[in-house]
């Protein structure tokens, strides 16, 4: 079964989330994150991700809530883990081609229409959705 893995940011001040915009072949919003390389741990997949995609570094620019997934996307033939980790400030991602545009917002200010779909399954999961402050 493919697996992937992506990293959730909240922004401890502000409470709002970390949404890139993919440049796939129908843009949704959605949080950064990829498919796990060969040997590669989920939680391994979504730091690097993140810091591919993104620019975020661990410990530098955020800090993981919890090493264990808030939830866990499954289909078919693919598995998707979240994590959930803090960041003390909004800062401005460094993107690479994956994703055109930005924005830091809470979860509601999204529309739902224009969500990932791993974002919409999240969503129907009260824990995880709690976790996020919605």
């Amino acid at each position: 079964m493919k697996q992937g893995a992506g990293i959730i940011l909240k922004c401890k001040d502000s409470g709002n989330l970390l949404f890139g915009l993919r440049t796939d072949r129908t843009p949704k919003w959605s949080f950064f994150g990829g498919t796990l390389e060969h040997n590669e741990a989920p939680l391994q997949c979504a730091k690097r991700e993140l810091m591919e995609e993104a620019d975020f570094i661990e410990g530098k620019d955020y800090h993981l809530v919890s090493e264990e997934a808030i939830h866990i996307v499954n289909r078919k033939y693919f598995r998707y883990h979240c994590y959930l980790a803090e960041t003390d400030y909004e800062k401005i991602p460094k993107m690479n081609y994956e994703h055109s545009e930005y924005q830091w917002c809470k979860l509601s200010d999204v529309k739902k229409a224009d969500l990932h779909f791993g974002i919409k399954d999240l969503l129907t999961n009260k824990y995880a959705v709690s976790m996020l402050g919605e």
